[in-house]
């Protein structure tokens, strides 16, 4: 724990921390991140294990309340600091179901990524993954013809989850480029104030 009144635990290579601290940026919340070395196990250790009974990453700690599960963190932290949950009642509504599909179909970018760079997986299972990620690819793009952000007119949690799965596409051996509404969204993304490529959101070690 640090005196800041948030802290995450995470690692730089996880998607879904990376999501967290993404967000965190883009709402300028301060935080202190707390490095959890997962080459060597370090989620299974105890200490982790009280913070997260999941032994995953990422966890939050805010004043005192641990929080687990990147999309649940992402709700709770927009509802808590009143940032990137959307405008009216029908936009959070909104923001909650697309931060849904990104959970279920847009994560197959990631299941991609896992399963060449880290999990040696088998063909067949790659090709049926990557087929999958450019079927809600298509869904995305269809969606955001016409510019914008994925609900209203400024980035949500909605952008902030999808942004992140989408910067798996070049380790899930994906090319973007028949998708260009979601290219167009990417550098809207990048201009905002705190966003960054997923590589650049976290640091590779603990920081106060």
């Amino acid at each position: 724990m640090s005196d800041k009144k948030l802290d995450l635990y995470g690692h730089f290579l996880s998607v879904p921390s990376c999501k967290v601290g993404l967000m965190l940026n883009m709402a300028a919340i301060p935080y202190a991140y707390h490095h959890v070395d997962l080459m060597t196990g370090a989620q299974k250790a105890p200490e982790y294990q009280a913070i997260n009974r999941f032994t995953q990453v990422p966890a939050v700690v805010l004043s005192g309340q641990e929080i687990c599960q990147s999309d649940v963190i992402l709700n709770h932290l927009a509802q808590k600091f009143g940032k990137l949950g959307g405008g009216d009642e029908q936009e959070q509504l909104n923001v909650r179901e697309w931060l849904c599909w990104q959970a279920d179909r847009l994560w197959n970018l990631a299941r991609a990524r896992g399963q060449i760079k880290f999990q040696n997986g088998a063909p067949d299972v790659i090709t049926q993954l990557q087929g999958a990620s450019r079927d809600a690819l298509a869904v995305l793009d269809t969606h955001l013809d016409g510019g914008g952000f994925i609900v209203g007119a400024a980035p949500t949690i909605a952008d902030v989850a999808c942004f992140t799965v989408i910067g798996c596409a070049p380790g899930a051996e994906i090319d973007l480029s028949p998708w260009s509404n979601v290219i167009a969204w990417q550098t809207r993304m990048l201009a905002q104030e705190g966003c960054a490529e997923m590589d650049d959101i976290l640091p590779k070690e603990s920081r106060a």
